[in-house]
């Protein structure tokens, strides 16, 4: 798999460049390990609670460089928001969540890190 289909290996380095390449390989690992199975189902928190699981997503994805997946969670919540068919942008979110995850195995997440710092 192509690691930089899924992160902005550019908002990564920025960000090893503050936190510093210990504390950046820990959130990474934090940001997959939540990220994993950890997604709610409509029948669950319905769409408001759907909603804001996404926003929250979003704010870690887009910290973390994973900007396609940010992209996908913007347009759930707001099609969500606007009363939009919501299911094709939460197809779109899943698929770029596993890529997300599956990017970030832990001998890729030491290599993303050296290469950012």
């Amino acid at each position: 798999m192509k690691v930089e289909r899924f992160i902005d290996v550019a908002v990564l380095a920025e960000f090893v460049s503050v936190v510093g390449p210990h504390d950046a390989e820990d959130m990474l690992r934090v940001f997959r390990d939540s990220a994993r199975g950890s997604w709610p189902s409509v029948a669950e928190v319905g769409t408001t609670g759907l909603q804001a699981h996404a926003h929250r997503l979003r704010g870690g994805a887009m910290t973390l460089g994973f900007r396609a997946l940010a992209d996908a969670a913007l347009a759930l919540e707001a099609a969500i928001s606007e009363g939009e068919p919501w299911q094709p942008h939460f197809e779109r979110l899943t698929v770029e969540l596993g890529g997300a995850v599956e990017a970030l195995e832990d001998a890729c997440i030491a290599a993303l890190v050296a290469a950012a710092a």
